[in-house]
C-alpha cells in the first residue's frame, strides 16, 4: 500500500473484498490512502485499472480476466481472497523486510491470528512456510 502500486482485491464475496480494504486502509494510520479507493469497483469504470496512477479497488472474482495477470503494463498486484494467493507483477520492487524485524513480526503474527502457518511472498506468489 506505501509503494504506490495498483492494487486489486479480488474474492466471490464481495463483503469480504470491502472489509479487508477498509481494514488495509485503517492500518495505514496515523497516514491515509491518497489515491483512488473503490471497495467494489463497478463493471463500468473498470478502465480505472489501465490509469497510471496507484489504485486500490476490490472486484468480484468473476469479472477477473486473465490479461490482468498477463499484461506487464497494468502493473497491477492481485490479491485473490478465496484462493490466499497474491499475484506480483515482476516488475514491482517489493521492500525486504529485515531478518530481525522480520522474525518477532512473524511470530506475532501466529500468535494473533492463532495460525500454524504465515504467509511470506516470493517474486510471484505468496508462499506458505
Amino acid at each position: 500500500l506505501t509503494q504506490k502500486y495498483k492494487i486489486l482485491f479480488t474474492s466471490s464475496h464481495t463483503s469480504l473484498i470491502t472489509e479487508i480494504c477498509e481494514v488495509l486502509t485503517s492500518f495505514l494510520q496515523p497516514f491515509e490512502w491518497q489515491f483512488t479507493y473503490v471497495p467494489v469497483l463497478p463493471y463500468s469504470v473498470f478502465g480505472i485499472l489501465d490509469a497510471p496512477v496507484p489504485v486500490l479497488v476490490g472486484m468480484h472474482s468473476s469479472r477477473v480476466r486473465p490479461d490482468f495477470y498477463s499484461d506487464p503494463e497494468k502493473e497491477l498486484v492481485i490479491a485473490d481472497l478465496d484462493t490466499n494467493r497474491i499475484h506480483i507483477p515482476s516488475q514491482c520492487e517489493l521492500i525486504e523486510i529485515p531478518n530481525q524485524i522480520f522474525k518477532p513480526l512473524k511470530a506475532d503474527l501466529k500468535q494473533y491470528a492463532k495460525a500454524n502457518k504465515v504467509q511470506i511472498y516470493d517474486k510471484n506468489t505468496i508462499q506458505f512456510v
